[in-house]
């Protein structure tokens, strides 16, 4: 089965050696350095920012061998950066009109979403929970407070979001393959399958919790 987003993948690379903590700073430190600053269109050195960090994602992307069916993943920051493009480049004053300067703002959010989540894909498709948690817990404040357990554990939902969507549209998929082609149809499926995501994910939600407070216990 193909990787979901942000799901570890063993390797040996370089990039897979690097300690979690590490990892986990430099996203941190790109994302505050990417988004920290005003998104204005016309300053240039913003744009050579991005640009400069998207080049170290796919240098990055190249050392880790992180796999190019990954990237679809990613598939769905197109999607909101072209309403976000869209909203960004509409004048709604006076006459409604496109400004194309304006839509330039959207692009360049869009580019920057985009390269911190291609690191963001690398940093954890290279590191694994177990890994995360052992370095974060090196740091007695998170020790204390269980804190890199809490991280540990959301980051370890994100993947499960995705296997869980990827099964319910199959299951989908195959019981309608009669009407696949019904607009009507494809929106009842759509709103089915978002209610059964929520009801899986809660159910494993509260399973982890059990399995957390059993295993304090014991």
């Amino acid at each position: 089965m193909k990787n979901s987003l942000f799901s570890y993948r063993y390797d040996t690379t370089i990039i897979h050696k690097i300690p979690a903590i590490i990892k986990i700073i430099f996203l941190c430190f790109v994302s505050i350095r990417i988004f920290s600053t005003s998104n204005n269109e016309s300053n240039f050195s913003e744009w050579y920012r991005c640009g400069f960090y998207f080049f170290i994602g796919c240098l990055l992307f190249f050392l880790s061998r992180t796999k190019f069916y990954s990237l679809k993943n990613l598939s769905f920051i197109f999607i909101i950066g072209f309403f976000i493009i869209l909203l960004n480049g509409i004048n709604f004053e006076n006459k409604l009109n496109f400004d194309f300067k304006k839509s330039l703002e959207g692009i360049l959010y869009l580019s920057r979403l985009l390269t911190t989540s291609l690191i963001a894909l690398i940093v954890f498709d290279t590191t694994s929970v177990y890994q995360l948690e052992n370095d974060l817990d090196k740091i007695p404040l998170f020790k204390k407070f269980k804190i890199s357990q809490t991280i540990s554990l959301t980051i370890l939902f994100i993947p499960l979001i995705f296997r869980t969507w990827n099964k319910i549209q199959l299951a989908s998929q195959s019981r309608n393959i009669k009407n696949k082609n019904s607009l009507i149809l494809k929106l009842q499926n759509l709103f089915q399958s978002f209610s059964t995501l929520f009801s899986c994910i809660l159910n494993s939600a509260e399973n982890t919790r059990k399995a957390i407070l059993n295993r304090k216990f014991n």
